[in-house]
């Protein structure tokens, strides 16, 4: 979050929109760390793996996210620079995807609204489904996405270079998108899971896997280039 935050000042030329949002924000995330964290040590969890937050610190977890969200769009809408530089694309995969996740797997009913148990709405395979696409993604998005944001965004700037390929860094993005983000049957094999869905995930994945390695090639030749064209000279954040 606080990389995001960073990154999308400077690569939009603008300051964060709101005075007190990114505040909120930040100060809001904390609380929802200590609001979990209690919540452990009290023995309340809703026994899903990466997931353990009973529905009184989701709910306020989703009201801080849609906080973030609201508070990274309005930067890049009044964004200085003409284009969006591809660190800001992968932040957002990372904000965007990570609430769908979110919603999908901690939808639950409580028992009462005066009682800190729940029981998600889900039940036997669907559940299984919800909560592995949202255990391999909190790793492939909230991890990967967010991390590569980094590295597109510090790597050009630590070697003073453009990335090797900017183009090549936005198929590199919509790749992630459309084959990384349905992993998570694979945590399911020889289970009640549909055979169809474990195959046609493994399909998915396996191309996906391949297009990870991308940002090895622009962060190598991005150290080693000696000249660049100027529509990745302007994007750079160098």
């Amino acid at each position: 979050l606080a990389t995001s935050f960073y990154v999308v000042q400077r690569t939009s030329q603008a300051r964060l929109a709101g005075d007190l949002s990114p505040w909120f924000v930040v100060l809001g995330y904390n609380l929802f760390i200590v609001i979990a964290g209690t919540g452990y040590l009290l023995g309340l969890t809703q026994g899903k793996e990466y997931a353990e937050p009973e529905w009184y610190a989701d709910i306020w977890l989703t009201i801080v996210w849609v906080a973030y969200l609201l508070v990274f769009l309005a930067t890049i809408w009044k964004r200085k620079e003409p284009h969006i530089y591809v660190a800001n694309w992968f932040y957002l995969a990372f904000i965007l995807t990570i609430a769908v996740l979110h919603l999908g797997n901690n939808a639950t009913i409580p028992v009462s609204i005066f009682s800190p148990k729940s029981y998600i709405v889900w039940s036997g395979v669907q559940d299984a489904m919800f909560q592995w696409w949202y255990g391999h993604n909190a790793v492939g998005f909230f991890l990967t996405a967010g991390f590569l944001a980094i590295m597109y965004y510090f790597v050009p700037k630590r070697a003073n270079r453009p990335v090797y390929s900017y183009r090549l860094s936005i198929v590199h993005f919509w790749a992630l998108i459309f084959l990384y983000i349905w992993a998570g049957p694979h945590h399911l094999h020889y289970t009640a899971l549909p055979d169809w869905a474990q195959t046609l995930e493994s399909d998915l994945r396996t191309p996906g896997r391949k297009w990870l390695s991308v940002p090895v090639l622009n962060y190598r030749e991005c150290y080693e280039q000696e000249s660049c064209s100027s529509f990745s000279c302007r994007l750079s954040p160098s």
